[in-house]
């Protein structure tokens, strides 16, 4: 993933202290753990922003983005980081960005 995104973090472009970041995350989307299409590098600084604002624990009784739980629109300004920095760089969207129809599903849900 760091070498997909350019050795850089997509938010912000610094190349130091590089993280993977999932976007939904593990423990409300286990099987999503390993798709490439799931991550994002992003530095220490930008990861832990995201963190600050969707780190509390998952409390599946509540709707998304309660409780600082995983929010559908940060996915979305996440995943379309990814998209535009594909675009810019030319590179396949289907095979290095491939998320799962099952993963796809289990979003719009």
């Amino acid at each position: 993933m760091k070498t997909r995104d350019g050795g850089r973090c997509l938010n912000c472009g610094q190349e130091r202290g590089i993280q993977a970041h999932h976007v939904m995350r593990r423990t409300l989307v286990p099987f999503a753990a390993l798709e490439l299409g799931n991550g994002i590098s992003l530095c220490r600084q930008c990861h832990r922003l995201v963190h600050a604002e969707f780190n509390g624990r998952l409390d599946p009784a509540l709707p998304m983005g309660a409780a600082q739980g995983d929010d559908q629109d940060e996915w979305s300004t996440l995943f379309g980081m990814l998209m535009d920095d594909a675009t810019k760089r030319g590179l396949e969207h289907d095979e290095l960005y491939f998320l799962s129809d099952e993963l796809l599903r289990f979003s719009v849900a």
